[in-house]
Formats: C-alpha cells, structure tokens, sequence
C-alpha cells in the first residue's frame, strides 16, 4: 500500500498520512475504498499499531477518510472546500514543511522548483489518468 522509512527525519504517521493523502488524491485509493485495519497495516509496514491508529486519526480529522461503525475507516467523497483563508493556511503550512525538509539538500532554488514541477505534473496525470476511466 505505502512505504515507510523508519529513517527519515519524517515521523512514521506523518509517512503514513501523506502517502495515503496522495493516493486518495491521484485516485489510486477511489471514494469508498476500504483501508486496511490498524493492526493489518501496522503488521504489513512492521511499525506499532499506535503509530497506525495516530495517522488514521490525522486522516479522519482532516475528513479524507470516515469510520464506519464495526466496518472499518473508508475513503470519503470529498469536501467542498474550506474558506479560502483556511486552504491559505494549509497551503502555507504545506510549503513551510517542504522548505524544512529540502532547506538542508543544499539544492538550488531552481532544482528545488524543477523537482516540485516534475513531481506534481506526475500527481496532475495520474489524476487525470483515472478521470479518463
């Protein structure tokens, strides 16, 4: 499903948040789709269950996913979208966290612009990829 470096500077559930928010985002995890349990995913991935159920909190909060009574955490339909200000904060939290973790790469501003390009030309595809379907 997603993979986790217990390594990176990158807390497990953080890893685990943000691989499943892109594949709800490109498609790969469709609207009503089924996620694995906590101890299933926590069992696949060799982490604890807590870490698990910490990120599927962060998932249902942010409403990206819902749990339904004795089934199990599913994908939701998507949200209208929040006021503006509210989706200008995320949008700059988002960027804030991308620039802590390059800022040490050492990479120029134009890499840095070229990788983010390259890499949300690939989400943008994928999505439009699945609406083809």
């Amino acid at each position: 499903m997603i993979n986790v470096q217990t390594g990176s500077q990158t807390p497990i559930f953080q890893q685990i948040v943000d691989g499943i928010s892109l594949k709800i985002a490109t498609g790969e995890l469709p609207v009503g789709a089924q996620l694995p349990s906590v101890r299933g995913l926590a069992t696949l991935l060799a982490i604890n269950s807590k870490t698990v159920a910490k990120a599927y909190n962060i998932l249902t909060q942010q409403q990206l996913v819902q749990a339904k009574s004795g089934l199990g955490l599913f994908v939701r339909f998507p949200q209208t979208q929040g006021p503006t200000l509210d989706r200008e904060i995320k949008l700059s939290k988002a960027i804030n966290t991308f620039i802590a973790t390059t800022v040490s790469l050492n990479y120029s501003n134009d890499e840095l612009l070229q990788g983010l390009e390259k890499e949300l030309q690939t989400v943008v595809k994928k999505v439009s990829d699945k609406a083809e379907l």
